[in-house]
This record gives C-alpha cells, sequence and structure tokens, in this order.
C-alpha cells in the first residue's frame, strides 16, 4: 500500500516524472525486502507484475495529459491571471487617486477632444497608462478647471453686476432734448421731475428759422419770428407709447401750450402726430389728412382772404383728421376739410378720437382762456382752439 501514497505526492505537486521514478524505484525496493524476508519468488512475481503495471498505468496518464488540457491546471492559470489583473487594477486606481481623477479613468481611453468654432472635428485620444501625471493633469485641465473654477478663481459678482438694470442702458435728458420729433422715448426711465424738463420752449433760433423760412413763415409785416416760440413735449401716441412732439407758437400762449400738453399727457390724451406743417410743405390740407397736430402757419382762413389765426401762432389743430373742419360754400355744397375726414362729419356718431365738449382736450383748452372751434355757429372746426 506504500506505492500508492508516493505516486500520489508525485502527482499532486505535479511532478509526473518524478512520480514515476518514486513509484517505480519504491515498487523493486518493496520486491526486494519480501524476497530477503520471506524468500518467496512467486509472491515476488506478484508484486513485481503489480509493480509494472502500475508504471504503465502511470506513464500512460502522464502522456495523456500532455495531450489534453487539465482542468487543474487551467484554473490554475486562470487564478494567477486574475491575481494580475486585481494587482493592475489596484496600480490603476492608486494612479487615479493621485491625478484625482474618477474612479472610470480607464474610460480616458476612449475619450476625444473636440477643436471649437470649427466644422471639422478633430479628435485626439486622451493619454493612456503610459502617459505622465503631468501630461495627463495638463489635458485635462481645459475641461475640468476651467469649467468648473474654484470659488477663489471666479471673480465676485454682486446682483447689478450679474444682471445691469435699464439704468446702465439711461440716455441722459440731454440726449433727449436732442431727438428729433416724432422720436419714441420709453419714459419709464426717468421721474417725474426729469420727464416734466422735456416740456420747454425756446425762442427761434437759426437752426429752426431755416426749417420754416418761406415754408410755413414768409416775410410779412404781421408777425416777426421773435414773437414765436419754438415747443418740444411729450405726448402719448394712438399705439399708447411716447412721442417726441414740437409746435411754433406764439409766446404770449406758449405757457399755456406747455401748461395744457402736460396735462393731456399726463392724462395719456393720445395725440397721434405733432410735428411742424413744414413737414408738409407747409400745405394745411396734407397736414390734417394725416392727422397731424400743428399750430403755426402764415397763411389765410379757407375760403376768405382774411389771415387766419394760425397766421399768429395763436391757434392749434388737434387731431384733424377725426375733427373736420366742416362749412357750405356759397351753392350751398358740405365742405369737409380734410377730405378723408368725411366720415367723422356727424359728430351725433360716437367714434375715438372725437372732440366734444364734454372731451378733455377741449375742457382745459376752455379753462385757459381759448375758443373752440366747435362752438361756432357759421362753420365748425371741431379740431381748433385759438386765443385772441
Amino acid at each position: 500500500m506504500g506505492i500508492f501514497p508516493a505516486a500520489l505526492i508525485g502527482f499532486v505537486l505535479k511532478f509526473r516524472v518524478c512520480g514515476i521514478i518514486i513509484f517505480i524505484i519504491y515498487g523493486f525496493r518493496k520486491c526486494q525486502k519480501c524476497q530477503k524476508k520471506r524468500g518467496s519468488g512467486e509472491k515476488m512475481k506478484k508484486l513485481l507484475l503489480v509493480t509494472i503495471l502500475a508504471a504503465f498505468i502511470t506513464v500512460g496518464y502522464y502522456l495523456y495529459t500532455l495531450h489534453t488540457p487539465h482542468a487543474g491546471s487551467d484554473n490554475a492559470k486562470d487564478g494567477v491571471k486574475l491575481m494580475s489583473d486585481i494587482a493592475t487594477s489596484d496600480k490603476k486606481q492608486e494612479k487615479a487617486e493621485e491625478l484625482e481623477l474618477p474612479d472610470n479613468s480607464e474610460q480616458l481611453e476612449t475619450l476625444n477632444w473636440q477643436k471649437d468654432n470649427t466644422d471639422e472635428t478633430v479628435k485626439e485620444p486622451y493619454p493612456t497608462a503610459k502617459a505622465s501625471k503631468s501630461s495627463v493633469k495638463d489635458l485635462l485641465q481645459p475641461t475640468v478647471e476651467d469649467s468648473n473654477p474654484s470659488a477663489e478663481d471666479s471673480p465676485q459678482l454682486t446682483a447689478e453686476d450679474s444682471n445691469p438694470s435699464v439704468e446702465d442702458f439711461k440716455p441722459t435728458i440731454e440726449e433727449i432734448k436732442q431727438l428729433p420729433a416724432h422720436s419714441m422715448v420709453d419714459t419709464t426711465l426717468f421721474t417725474d421731475e426729469e420727464i416734466e424738463t422735456l416740456f420747454y420752449s425756446t425762442e427761434i433760433t437759426d437752426e429752426i428759422f431755416s426749417r420754416i423760412n418761406n415754408i410755413s413763415y414768409t416775410p410779412n409785416d404781421n408777425i416777426t419770428a421773435d414773437e414765436l416760440r419754438y415747443i418740444k413735449l411729450l405726448h402719448i401716441g394712438f399705439d399708447e407709447k411716447t412721442y417726441i412732439g414740437e409746435l411754433i407758437v406764439n409766446r404770449a400762449i406758449s405757457d399755456d401750450i406747455l401748461d395744457i400738453m402736460k396735462e393731456l399727457y399726463s392724462a395719456r390724451y393720445p395725440i397721434e402726430s405733432m410735428v411742424l406743417v413744414d413737414e408738409y410743405g407747409a400745405d394745411d390740407d396734407k397736414s390734417m389728412a394725416a392727422n397731424n397736430t400743428s399750430a403755426f402757419n402764415y397763411r389765410t382762413v379757407p375760403g376768405k382772404s382774411s389771415l387766419s389765426n394760425h397766421s399768429y401762432g395763436l391757434a392749434i389743430d388737434i387731431n384733424p383728421l377725426y375733427n373736420p373742419y366742416i362749412r357750405k360754400s356759397g351753392s350751398g355744397e358740405l365742405l369737409i376739410s380734410p377730405e378723408n375726414g368725411a366720415e367723422y362729419a356727424d359728430r351725433d356718431k360716437d367714434f375715438p378720437h372725437k372732440i366734444d365738449r364734454d372731451d378733455l382736450c377741449c375742457k382745459l383748452f376752455k379753462e385757459h382762456g381759448f375758443t373752440w372751434g366747435g362752438d361756432w355757429k357759421s362753420v365748425k372746426d371741431y379740431q381748433h382752439f385759438e386765443k385772441n
């Protein structure tokens, strides 16, 4: 029975050749001992045959394992490979921790850079495990450090810096005054005191006179430019927005006009347009057809040779299209100016922008001593207010 432990030791240790040699030597030594002790040739022969047979079996098994994979051997190799992988993974993890990279740093081999502001994408791989630590950090800086700056690196922005208010873009009062008539203005940027400064009058400067000379103003013996005043103001348009308006009036009524226009503006009374009649070539019909509010225009009364109070700058027409001038000709024909205001000649109708006795505009002018053309008997001039 001692033969089998010897062979087993050889197989377990995977020294197959040594196991066979030990097996044979051990068997023959047993045979010699049996021969000396017992002197029996028959027993020796049987033991020798068993030893030789066992040796052949052992040799055959060894030759078989040389050509057939052994499960135990594969498992051992797999175990060695697993231990190697674990060791490699631990080393990678240690490097990742030193570089402060994410645990899944193996993905660095598959990530790519993309150049900005180009139609063509150029890809470059992140560094592999062979790259040095410094090269990895240099390549990661654009995406890690720049995209997520620390609080120390970030500029300290206040609420005003990050969300600038409209005050940063607020024009000055002087800049507003330089804007031409019919310019839109955002008055929400200004205080009431600042808005009031945008209602003012000046003498007729050379610049203004060049705009009206030989147009609305012609040299005459009745009125000089020195007796006139240029007014600039704000008014609410039909679109409910604020616009710059301009008028030329007699200096005797300039303060009245400013006070009335301030109150109309505060009440958001709509006036569609307010530019000098010179913008229409001093053609009163064109100005009225465009629903333009105007004052001074050196001209005669329609159908008469006498001068209109507009010639002295003592009259103003408000929203003339919706409040037309109506008179009868010598033949009894009804004449309406402007012609496109005929649909508003019937004052019994209700429509927007109609001036009547209850209208705020009419009330304000009357309070300042003006006469309303809608109260006249022979003609009706619903747009017209004058002061003698």
